[in-house]
């Protein structure tokens, strides 16, 4: 009609939307995953891993402990004490391992640093008397060092006995009597026959005894 406004023609094609729409979907599943990992505990996340050391670095030198200290010088003291002990054993129960030099006079020595046991005496092994004139008499003795150290010659106290009854004594020094071989002292271990030159003139003796002074 010819009071009506002509119109634009309509296309067939419609211009595409400038905002696309999203699936809903992929919004449901975008959902799930973000409840899913808040859900998740903290201990079953992953946790990041520890490379190894480098092999190349060298561990640090640890200072030694007062303990470690303590216990070697407790080591070192028993060390010592073992020693002494095997020495002061060797000095008292076996006189004739160190007969010879330099041991004995390493022995000697040695007892002037540490302790000593007391010296042994001598011992008498053998003793007799025999008559070598009218009023005169010959006592022979063999004397043993027990000990390792060198002792000096001794004083020796000789007793004439008749029907048990003393009827002479007297001490004789070293100066008064002979030593075979001759010496002046007695090595440890060793032996010597001593002469001892006894007057008596009132009568013949029964017995005597010998006794070893100090």
């Amino acid at each position: 009609p010819a009071g009506q406004t002509p119109q634009a023609p309509i296309s067939s094609t419609a211009e595409p939307s400038s905002v696309k729409r999203k699936d809903p979907r992929e919004m449901m599943a975008a959902l799930s995953k973000d409840l899913e990992e808040l859900s998740t505990p903290l201990s079953q996340k992953p946790k990041a891993v520890m490379e190894p050391p480098d092999e190349n670095l060298e561990a640090p030198e640890e200072a030694p402990t007062p303990s470690g200290v303590l216990r070697s010088v407790m080591l070192f003291i028993c060390f010592i004490v073992v020693c002494l002990c095997t020495w002061q054993v060797a000095l008292f129960l076996q006189p004739s391992i160190m007969q010879q030099d330099p041991l004995n006079s390493i022995s000697e020595r040695s007892c002037k640093f540490f302790y000593c046991p007391p010296m042994r005496p001598l011992r008498i092994l053998t003793s007799e008397m025999n008559a070598t004139g009218r009023d005169t008499w010959d006592v022979s003795l063999q004397v043993q060092n027990q000990d390792m150290r060198t002792q000096r010659l001794p004083q020796f106290q000789v007793t004439l006995v008749n029907t048990n009854k003393t009827i002479f004594q007297k001490t004789y020094p070293p100066s008064e009597y002979t030593v075979i071989p001759d010496m002046k002292s007695i090595k440890g271990g060793l032996s010597v026959k001593i002469q001892i030159p006894v007057v008596y003139s009132e009568g013949r003796p029964s017995n005597f005894m010998v006794k070893v002074l100090e």
